[in-house]
């Protein structure tokens, strides 16, 4: 859905539960430009996620 995954769908594809992506977002350990909120649903931008993985020079995403 352009460019947009559901954090379920999000933690399949790396390979972590979703309460552990969805305490990332919580702690500030994934940054909240990452998200997008359309009524009730949390969305993941994969786009920016790609930057975010592309530029990763602080160690951030040392888990993913």
């Amino acid at each position: 859905m352009f460019g947009l995954m559901t954090i379920k769908e999000f933690s399949k594809e790396i390979g972590k539960s979703e309460s552990t992506v969805r305490t990332w977002k919580r702690r500030g350990e994934l940054p909240p430009f990452l998200f997008l909120k359309i009524g009730g649903d949390i969305f993941i931008k994969i786009e920016k996620f790609k930057e975010l993985v592309q530029n990763n020079t602080s160690g951030v995403l040392r888990e993913i």
